[in-house]
C-alpha cells in the first residue's frame, strides 16, 4: 500500500474482514485460521492499532489508523 494513502474502509463480516483505499488496493482476510488479528482501539476513540500475522506465509503487518 502506498504510504500516501490516508483513507481506508475496513469492514468486517461474520467470516472475515476487507480494506479498501480510494486508490483501488484492497484486502479481505477470512477467518480460516492462516491469519492472527488483532485491533485495538485507543480509550478516546480517535486511534486503531492493528497486526495481522498471515501464518501461510510468515508475514506481519502493523498499521495505525485515526479517524477522519
Amino acid at each position: 500500500m502506498a504510504a500516501s494513502v490516508i483513507t481506508i474502509t475496513l469492514k468486517a463480516t461474520t467470516d472475515g474482514l476487507s480494506m479498501s483505499d480510494p486508490i483501488g488496493d484492497s484486502y479481505t482476510a477470512k477467518f480460516d485460521g492462516n491469519a492472527v488479528n488483532h485491533m485495538a482501539v485507543s480509550a478516546d476513540g480517535k486511534t486503531m492499532k492493528f497486526a495481522i500475522t498471515d501464518k501461510l506465509h510468515n508475514t506481519t503487518a502493523n498499521w495505525t489508523a485515526e479517524k477522519q
